[in-house]
């Protein structure tokens, strides 16, 4: 393993202990509202069926659309760069491929997302919405949820859930294993947490952040030797700028002025 990776696991194995200490203070206050407000706790009856069936359509679905984009790379990365028959070509092809296929996904939990959302009040004007001012925590943990919501929450579990294992089981001598475990992880950590505690707006409105902002970051990483390259650098620089720099601290600093404003712990 390389200095990297040795650093990564001692990064890890803290941050893994530190998010089981949270989960039992987590457990302690999430039994406390459920048992003071449990018709605020009903979830979809469709819950098995959106986490189950999303495992299923990845498990079926991913590899065989990533095997085809790989094919499609082999045949069209030029041979100057990337001899045919090269470990290089095989390998840009294989980044490349997986890069298309995430450019798919983020686009479709974006936009399901941000559908979603726009069915209610917790979208700011910053994503589209119809408000400056989305109110998170009032009548929390009892605040109407838009449709779909809950069921949407599950769908993208199952996806990190699916990723999770799939780079666990498949991928373990890429070179960036170390870092992708811990971000889907964290991934499956945090939902699960926001799940829980019953704030899936919030959760859902960062989702919309940072998918959205991936969408171009994959775009450019899966196109980047051809001369499409510079307009989408372009598109992917402005929109993670406006969304990770501008938005996302806007919405980060807004959450704790409203969770100050109405006494919620956050």
């Amino acid at each position: 393993m390389e200095l990297k990776d040795y650093v990564m696991y001692l990064v890890s194995v803290p941050v893994a202990l530190y998010s089981l200490y949270e989960a039992w203070a987590v457990y302690d206050g999430v039994s406390t509202l459920y048992t003071s407000n449990p018709e605020c706790f009903k979830k979809s009856a469709n819950r098995e069926y959106a986490f189950f069936g999303t495992l299923l359509v990845f498990c079926v679905t991913a590899m065989p659309l990533e095997h085809s984009f790989v094919r499609y790379f082999n045949r069209s990365l030029p041979e100057d760069k990337f001899p045919l028959g090269s470990k290089e070509r095989t390998v840009k092809a294989l980044i490349m491929a997986e890069r298309s296929f995430r450019v798919i996904v983020y686009t479709i939990f974006t936009g399901a997302a941000w559908w979603i959302m726009s069915k209610g009040n917790y979208l700011t004007i910053l994503l589209g919405g119809n408000t400056w001012e989305p109110r998170y925590y009032i009548d929390y943990p009892c605040q109407p949820l838009p449709p779909y919501q809950d069921e949407f929450y599950l769908v993208k579990f199952a996806y990190h859930f699916y990723e999770l294992m799939h780079l666990s089981i498949f991928l373990r001598k890429r070179r960036d294993f170390p870092e992708m475990l811990l971000h889907h992880l964290m991934s499956v950590v945090m939902i699960t947490y926001s799940y829980a505690t019953a704030l899936l707006p919030i959760g859902a409105a960062i989702m919309i952040i940072m998918d959205c902002s991936n969408i171009f970051m994959s775009l450019f990483k899966a196109v980047e030797i051809y001369p499409a390259r510079l307009p989408i650098f372009v598109i992917n620089l402005f929109v993670w700028l406006y969304m990770r720099v501008l938005v996302y601290p806007t919405f980060i600093y807004e959450l704790y002025e409203q969770a100050g404003a109405t006494g919620h712990p956050v």
